[in-house]
């Protein structure tokens, strides 16, 4: 507990100590007796604020409109406080979220539950954790107060926003006309070259579903997907992670919603992606909801900025960087081709053959992340 003196307290102290000093000075009896009721009154006051405060026992519980909400989403969040005592308490309530605070007015009702609602515009993808710190209790005659310690909290789940731009762009069946490297669609240069994905021989008992139909005509085999898992994947998507990739956090956000936008627009097709982020193990999602709470919680790692060859080799449909650099078109190059999402490229690297490169834009201003980047507030 922290006691302290309002305005009106600190006020009353100071002319207790002036009236105070005067009689030291003067040796007036009277000034004594003057000083000595404000000193009183400021005394009482504190003792009235700390047995209060004691004698509530306040219980504070926490919630939230949305658990998983998106980057740039409002998500409002509830207080319910109640205490034992027959009278209703004025508070002020702590909020602490992402390193600010704020301090909002309850009237608490004894045993009833006094609701205290604020709003917060998210700002970071990841986990969020929002707490009520404390309590601020005032005194009857409003000269001291007692800050409570309360621990409610919420832990959040924020996804990240996904582009409206660039989910325009993968919805136009002329995807790749206008790239600024100039080559063909993606889907031609998956069928022209290595498979998009890893085969074998047909086996007798093998689904006709999974049979690649195009790519055994040019064999002149049956062939079929080989999966890494026992669930199978109909996209498969590279997330480079490394630090050296991108130039700053912003650029790495961008790429991270750039893959959002894309394993979603796969997943409204039907689709499963088999999702790769750095050089981890692949995770395989058949849903939206489970791809952007993967996405949510991927950091930058210190690896290396190229994709490791065996993952290639696996066959991905894309690959999500932050900028084209030297190394990664090394590594792409062994490669048959597939289509290519960055933020930019250096002005010395050429696309290789077979990759279609997309620039991914920037949020437009009525995506998740321009709204937090407008800027993000507590209201209640």
């Amino acid at each position: 507990m922290r006691v302290a003196l309002t305005r009106r307290g600190r006020g009353f102290a100071l002319t207790a100590v002036g009236l105070g000093a005067g009689w030291f000075v003067i040796g007036l009896r009277d000034l004594w007796f003057l000083a000595a009721l404000p000193a009183a009154m400021a005394v009482l006051a504190v003792l009235l604020a700390f047995v209060l405060s004691r004698a509530a026992r306040f219980e504070v519980r926490l919630s939230a409109s949305d658990a998983t909400p998106t980057v740039g989403d409002e998500v409002r969040f509830t207080a319910s406080a109640v205490h034992r005592l027959p009278r209703a308490l004025p508070v002020r309530v702590i909020w602490e979220v992402e390193g600010e605070r704020l301090e909002l007015p309850l009237v608490a009702e004894g045993s009833r539950a006094a609701a205290c609602r604020a709003g917060w515009t998210v700002r970071r993808r990841g986990h969020l954790r929002v707490r009520v710190a404390g309590l601020v209790v005032p005194d009857p005659l409003g000269l001291a107060t007692v800050a409570v310690r309360v621990d409610a909290g919420k832990e959040l789940l924020v996804l990240p926003a996904l582009i409206g731009p660039l989910a325009d762009r993968l919805e136009d069946p002329r995807l790749g006309v206008d790239s600024d490297d100039g080559s063909g669609s993606p889907a031609a240069a998956r069928d022209s070259g290595t498979p998009g994905g890893a085969v074998r021989a047909y086996r007798s008992g093998d689904a006709l579903r999974q049979v690649r139909w195009k790519q055994s005509a040019r064999q002149g085999d049956l062939l079929v997907n080989l999966y890494d898992t026992a669930e199978s994947a109909d996209e498969s998507l590279l997330l480079i992670t490394a630090e050296d990739a991108f130039s700053d956090d912003a650029e790495f956000e961008l790429a991270v919603s750039a893959a959002a936008t894309l394993a979603a627009h796969w997943m409204r097709s039907g689709r499963s992606v088999r999702l790769h982020l750095g050089d981890d193990a692949p995770r395989l999602c058949r849903n939206e909801h489970e791809l952007l709470r993967v996405l949510a919680e991927v950091r930058t790692t210190a690896g290396s900025s190229a994709p490791s060859t065996e993952i290639l080799l696996a066959g991905v449909e894309a690959v999500v960087a932050g900028t084209v650099s030297r190394r990664l078109v090394e590594e792409l190059l062994r490669y048959g081709g597939g289509l290519l999402l960055a933020v930019q490229r250096s002005p010395e690297v050429e696309i290789p053959s077979g990759w279609h490169r997309i620039a991914i834009p920037s949020p437009g201003p009525g995506t998740g992340a321009s709204r937090a980047e407008a800027g993000a507030r507590v209201r209640g």
